[in-house]
């Protein structure tokens, strides 16, 4: 996928990448950070500027959970469909809502309004079950 997109799929960039597309929610830069640093030398300024690239050509994106700390995950493709996302108010975590959850028709709108839709990124935000078991 990073060749095909036109970005060199050197070491540092592929496990990255790879440790995005394995997580079954968003995660921080901290996050991809602390993991992959486990398999291969790599800091922080470098991590941002992989992100950086890999949001650029639409690979990977850059989620806003309402707080500072942005979130990553997968970009759009026929594996990964636009979807909505739940983000906790307690324990800040973010994770994916099932496409059917919440249908999003951009193609509808876009020819209703003559817009042309790039990106989409809804949120909920509330407390998580997990949370709410604490309590």
């Amino acid at each position: 996928m990073l060749s095909k997109n036109g970005v060199e799929p050197t070491p540092l960039r592929k496990a990255v990448f790879r440790f995005i597309g394995h997580e079954s929610r968003p995660v921080s830069a901290i996050e991809i950070l602390e993991t992959v640093r486990k398999q291969v030398t790599l800091n922080k300024v470098t991590v941002y500027r992989i992100l950086d690239l890999l949001v650029e050509k639409r690979l990977v994106k850059r989620l806003y959970a309402g707080d500072r700390a942005l979130r990553y995950g997968m970009g759009r493709s026929a594996r990964h469909p636009e979807h909505a996302h739940f983000v906790c108010r307690q324990c800040g975590q973010m994770e994916c809502l099932a496409a059917g959850d919440f249908p999003l028709d951009t193609k509808a709108l876009q020819a209703r309004t003559r817009h042309t839709v790039e990106d989409v990124d809804i949120r909920f935000e509330g407390i998580c079950a997990s949370c709410l078991d604490s309590r």
